[in-house]
């Protein structure tokens, strides 16, 4: 087992999604970052995520043996990371009283 997971106590699937969705963060870093969107845009964001995985899957197209035709550890990684950005935006707007209207 990997010490870091022995000594945090994060769960091993915790550690590998959060890989993943670090390494889907890693390639969109030219985007720049997400603490000046809006938070319905990033709702909007990962709502796009999921209606895209679920046309992969009505499509019979998921696969992580073809993740060209869609790749489920890939769109899900996608999600969380809008979720975690949503979930950040809130945080941060509270702590700083900031008033989005």
């Amino acid at each position: 087992m990997n010490p870091f997971i022995e000594y945090s106590g994060i769960r091993k699937s915790v550690l590998d999604f959060a890989l993943d969705m670090e390494e889907r963060l890693a390639k969109n870093d030219h985007k720049g970052g997400w603490k000046n969107i809006e938070i319905a845009t990033l709702v909007n964001k990962v709502a796009r995520e999921i209606l895209e995985l679920m046309q992969c899957i009505d499509e019979g197209k998921c696969s992580n043996l073809n993740p060209e035709d869609c790749d489920i550890v890939a769109i899900s990684a996608d999600i969380a990371n809008f979720a975690m950005m949503i979930a950040e935006a809130a945080k941060y707007r509270a702590s700083e009283g900031y008033n989005n209207k």
